[in-house]
């Protein structure tokens, strides 16, 4: 068994990097850490860890706790708190790549999605009941449609078809967007309780 008690309060969420060398996770102690977890070539006993694991980088960027983590690829990744704030960051760095500060109240979510026609965007979810979209350079859209805070999304797995995101919301709704122009395609509203 192989225990990562580096942070000091609950954390919020964790993800592993694309080929599965890093883990990050994301706290109520308002750090994101990276994590390498490697095969323990040598377990001395049955009940020794099969893992080896160790810090690479603590990220102590955010003025709130962390409620949010999503991998672009193996080496990048982003992180989203109580702040209002999304840092995109690298693994073999401790400054930022790119800051965004677009939301006015705290970012729930964060998710990368496939690379399409050699892009691949950002999304953000906030209590400010609003989506956006992201590119490196900047924001690409600002997604408006839900009346109550947006708790979570995702985009549509496929790289060979149309981008969707979907977002949910504690207005019970499910909004499906197109990914490439902001549009809003497709509401799903059957519940009457927070998604």
């Amino acid at each position: 068994m192989s225990k990562l008690d580096e942070h000091t309060g609950a954390v919020f969420s964790f993800k592993w990097s694309k080929n599965g060398r890093y883990l990050l996770s994301g706290s109520y102690d308002k750090r994101a850490i990276v994590w390498e977890v490697t095969p323990n070539p040598t377990p001395t006993t049955a009940a020794s860890s099969l893992l080896q694991t160790r810090i690479v980088r603590i990220y102590t960027l955010h003025d709130g706790p962390v409620l949010d983590v999503d991998w672009k690829d193996s080496e990048v990744f982003a992180t989203c708190s109580t702040d209002r704030a999304i840092y995109v960051c690298e693994v073999a760095g401790s400054t930022p790549l790119q800051v965004f500060k677009d939301h006015t109240d705290e970012v729930n979510a964060v998710s990368w999605s496939p690379v399409v026609n050699g892009q691949q965007f950002l999304a953000s979810c906030s209590d400010d009941i609003s989506a956006k979209i992201y590119t490196l350079s900047g924001k690409k859209h600002d997604l408006r449609g839900h009346t109550k805070e947006i708790f979570t999304l995702r985009w549509t797995p496929a790289q060979n078809a149309p981008l969707y995101l979907c977002t949910a919301s504690f207005d019970g709704s499910v909004k499906v967007w197109l990914g490439e122009s902001g549009d809003l395609v497709y509401t799903l509203s059957k519940y009457t309780q927070p998604i």
